[in-house]
């Protein structure tokens, strides 16, 4: 086997062991096995450049022998000067880039041990966190179970241990349903208003209050039993929906009116409310629930809308036709309607004009 053939494979063979202890650093989890394999691995590669170092001086040698039995002297050592200085700066070149690869290696393994440092310290801080928090909430549902039980066995004295444990988790599930009907009327309330959620969420507060000390309500609450309280979290839940509708049915009305007229905002508004409370005291009056009162009310404004709707199309198609004024337009559709009511069947047929 000849020498060159013997260099080449020591050099694939030292490249190849680099690369295996590369592969087996990347997979491993111990810090020191991967320091290890790593500088295994540098060590081969150190091999790898003193076997290339010889490989190219080899060649050279014998480069050198050929040309020296055919050259002068002076071509001798002037190509001797040469390749001295050739071989002086590939090494010079050589020893640079083999200190900035171990600069850039040592700046990259600092770099990854101060990340893992960083990384296992926040996963310590985020634990003792954890605990810390899982604790104090510990405490507070510890204290607020000790207070409820005492509470619930001053106005229960002969219920059991057992039965105050099931009270208290009953009130832990209504607790959460009233936090989430909380957020369901702030979220969409606001949305609807265009308010912010934190006023929204005082308003939510003061009518939450009223409600529930009505007493009716605050009978019931005062027991402390977990069916008469859902009784009224769910009278509650329904007067959210009802508030929430009557809401939207404004915000929806006012909006369509400015839209066909043009008007004040404020204005519309207050007009809204002043019928829409007339409408509640004969709703009172007729014995309707809260619902059924808030369905009736909303029906009532989309016939009104489709009212307004009618004599808006109405109106500008005669301001458009006829070159009426907004007045005229609208004293034309009165007629209109005043004719259509006296006279259900009308002897001509009355024709509106066309949009």
């Amino acid at each position: 086997m000849s020498s060159k053939s013997f260099t080449t494979r020591q050099i694939r063979g030292k490249e190849k062991k680099a690369r295996q202890r590369d592969e087996k650093a990347m997979k491993t989890e111990d810090p020191e096995e991967k320091a290890r394999l790593l500088r295994e691995a540098d060590e081969f590669r150190k091999e790898v450049v003193v076997l290339r170092e010889h490989d190219k001086t080899d060649k050279k040698n014998k480069l050198k022998k050929h040309k020296e039995a055919t050259k002068s002297d002076d071509q001798l050592l002037n190509e001797a000067m040469r390749q001295a200085r050739r071989e002086r700066n590939e090494g010079e070149k050589l020893l640079k880039e083999e200190e900035i690869k171990k600069d850039e290696k040592k700046g990259r393994r600092a770099a990854a041990i101060a990340t893992r440092e960083e990384k296992k310290k926040e996963r310590e801080e985020a634990v003792e966190e954890f605990h810390r928090v899982r604790g104090e909430a510990e405490e507070v549902e510890k204290d607020g179970k000790d207070a409820f039980s005492k509470e619930y066995r001053e106005k229960h004295p002969d219920e059991t241990n057992s039965e105050i444990q099931k009270e208290f988790v009953r009130k832990q599930k209504l607790d959460n349903r009233e936090e989430n009907t909380a957020g369901f009327f702030v979220k969409n309330m606001a949305d609807i208003t265009g308010e912010e959620p934190k006023k929204v969420y005082e308003h939510y507060k003061d009518i939450s209050k009223e409600f529930m000390e009505r007493p009716e309500n605050k009978k019931k609450l005062d027991k402390m039993v977990s069916t008469e309280r859902e009784d009224v979290l769910q009278s509650w839940e329904e007067e959210v929906k009802a508030q929430l509708t009557e809401a939207n049915c404004r915000s929806q009305f006012v909006e369509q009116v400015i839209k066909m007229t043009g008007g004040e905002k404020e204005e519309i508004e207050n007009e809204y409310d002043e019928d829409y409370k007339k409408f509640n005291i004969f709703a009172e009056s007729e014995g309707y629930t809260r619902q059924r009162a808030v369905d009736k009310y909303v029906d009532i404004s989309n016939k009104k809308l489709q009212a307004a709707h009618l004599r808006y199309t109405i109106v500008s198609n005669l301001m458009k036709e006829k070159e009426m004024n907004v007045d005229e337009a609208n004293d034309e559709f009165d007629k209109m309607m005043n004719m259509m009511s006296q006279d259900p069947v009308p002897e001509e047929q009355v024709c509106l004009p066309c949009k």
